[in-house]
């Protein structure tokens, strides 16, 4: 997979100028800007070719399990409403999971997370055509890697995903209170190991 983020960034990247505004290196944040006429260019931050600026962005992408439950239900696994796993150990927040994935499949909820890949997905569905996005990150080869790339196919997003076979893609388990509305939340990332990506950028 580290062959293909090799091409795929560097094709993305070509024939970008040093002009302000013509690319966005990200994490967890947007930005965003608009190419207007040819001759407008250079005000306007994009590149003198007349092609889109780049947003590009790093993080840990998820996909997100919500459930409603009621108070006993959330009890049952030792949450409260409005709380999360932060600081437990990955044994703890792995069984909040699997209670999550446990529920039958008209109460879960099965959305693309990840507030880096979320905030891709929203710059390119708002922007359109007037800039270019992609998404770096981690991925298994499980069905929740698929909901993540159809995601990101869905509004234009290039996936630059190293995909590994031998880890799960990382799940957030949200278990939501029928009651008070209040969430309680137990993440467990892929365990990630370093993507090197070689960027040679000309600004």
């Amino acid at each position: 997979m580290l062959p293909r983020l090799r091409r795929l960034v560097p094709r993305l990247l070509r024939s970008t100028t040093a002009s302000a505004g013509s690319a966005a290196i990200v994490a967890g944040a947007t930005a965003t800007a608009a190419c207007a006429a040819p001759n407008n260019h250079e005000d306007k931050g994009c590149s003198s070719n007349g092609r889109p600026p780049i947003i590009l962005g790093f993080g840990n992408p998820t996909v997100d399990v919500t459930v409603t439950v009621s108070s006993a239900e959330m009890d049952a696994v030792g949450l409260r409403p409005g709380t999360e796993t932060a600081g437990q150990s990955q044994v703890i927040k792995q069984q909040i999971v699997d209670v999550a994935l446990a529920f039958p499949a008209e109460r879960r909820e099965t959305t693309p997370g990840g507030a880096a890949l979320n905030a891709m997905r929203v710059a390119a569905w708002r922007a359109g055509t007037a800039i270019r996005v992609a998404f770096v990150g981690s991925v298994g080869t499980d069905e929740h890697a698929e909901v993540l790339v159809s995601a990101m196919a869905a509004v234009g997003v290039e996936p630059l995903l190293l995909r590994d076979p031998t880890l799960p893609t990382g799940l957030c388990a949200s278990l939501v209170e029928a009651e008070s509305k209040d969430r309680a939340l137990s993440v467990v990332k892929l365990m990630q190991k370093p993507i090197t990506v070689l960027l040679i950028l000309p600004f």
